[in-house]
């Protein structure tokens, strides 16, 4: 995941996992960093803290991560610093 995101010149900024469990439930956590990333071991660490959520009483059938509120990399250091003007 995190090679397709820096192949493509994307960051996110929300981490959100997705687990189904043996009986077919679902459940969804999601956490929001705080600057965009597409560094795998900060994507890790918020996937981590998401599952620790999660009471595992049942087996898993899947588990997966996705990164959202994508922003392209040029777009986030062209806007870093950046001030309005006072009117």
């Amino acid at each position: 995941m995190s090679v397709d995101l820096i192949a493509r010149g994307y960051v996110g900024r929300t981490i959100g996992i997705k687990i189904r469990f043996d009986d077919f439930s679902i459940v969804t956590r999601d956490c929001t960093l705080r600057s965009p990333t597409s560094a795998a071991p900060a994507i890790l660490a918020a996937a981590r803290e998401c599952l620790r959520r999660v009471g595992f009483r049942r087996r898993l059938r899947l588990l997966g991560v996705r990164v959202g509120h994508l922003s392209r990399l040029g777009d986030i250091a062209a806007n870093d610093g950046a001030t309005l003007p006072l009117f």
